[in-house]
């Protein structure tokens, strides 16, 4: 798992308290800019490789 997920979670979970004060809507634009975040820094890490072979579901 790559290190921006890590830090994703991190995130979430630290912002979860201050989060829940707030309307749903904001709570969840916020979780979608990490998510995006995550998606941006994974497409950055995977620039100018080959695609990963899929891993088996089990």
């Amino acid at each position: 798992m790559s290190p921006s997920r890590w830090i994703a979670a991190l995130v979430l979970l630290a912002a979860t308290p201050v989060l829940l004060h707030h309307a749903p809507l904001f709570s969840a634009a916020a979780a979608a800019i990490v998510l995006a975040a995550v998606a941006v820094a994974d497409a950055r890490r995977a620039r100018g490789r080959p695609p990963e072979e899929a891993a088996p579901p089990f």
